[in-house]
């Protein structure tokens, strides 16, 4: 997933690693004090993509999307994220870590969850082409 946010006049570029239980929201791990997730504080807006690997110029598969990104707070919504992001990716569970620690106040990464408002999408092999954004 690559992601696009604002800080002011000055647009910044992001990619994550992500993990969705649902088509309208996707959750990523990023550090507290990165650039990206300090502009996300004063602007929780972003615009974000993600293309199917094996997409060719012909045969083109994926989304846009535009949504808003908070912080995961909740301590059953945290474990549900952490369960999640330790199946989908190696290792990533001996990494995380504890529940009461991602919640803290003063941890140096934890869990964000982009929450999708409108979305475009393109799949080439079943016909669909969106060429505006939908509300969800």
């Amino acid at each position: 997933m690559v992601c696009g946010v604002s800080e002011g006049t000055q647009p910044l570029v992001f990619t994550a690693w992500y993990v969705t239980e649902n088509s309208q929201t996707l959750y990523f791990k990023s550090r507290t004090a990165s650039h990206h997730i300090k502009a996300l504080l004063k602007n929780p807006m972003i615009a974000l993509a993600i293309y199917e690997h094996t997409s060719t110029y012909a045969e083109k598969a994926g989304v846009q999307a535009i949504g808003k990104v908070e912080r995961v707070k909740s301590p059953v919504e945290m474990t549900k994220v952490v369960q999640l992001y330790s199946k989908a990716f190696a290792g990533a569970g001996a990494k995380l870590a504890d529940i009461p620690s991602l919640l803290g106040e003063y941890i140096s990464s934890t869990m964000y969850k982009i929450r999708i408002e409108k979305v475009k999408m393109v799949d080439s092999s079943e016909g669909i082409e969106m060429n505006e954004y939908e509300e969800l």
